[in-house]
């Protein structure tokens, strides 16, 4: 993949967690019903930490020593 198009992508997986967690939050906040907050809170938090971990090494620099 490109060094460009993986940074881009990286910045995609950031913003749709940032999404997420405001999402959780909102939840939380107006109590939708349906479902127990407690699972929305865990699964809505895990799926926001690993989208950021994910974007956060497409993003990382590397350079190669030849």
């Amino acid at each position: 993949m490109d060094k460009e198009l993986k940074k881009e992508v990286g910045k995609y997986f950031v913003d749709v967690s940032k999404l997420l967690i405001g999402g959780v939050v909102l939840s939380s906040v107006l109590k939708i019903q349906g479902l127990s907050n407690v699972i929305v809170i865990i699964v809505g938090a895990s799926v926001a930490v690993v989208l950021a971990i994910l974007g956060f090494l497409l993003m990382r620099n590397k350079t190669k020593t030849n």
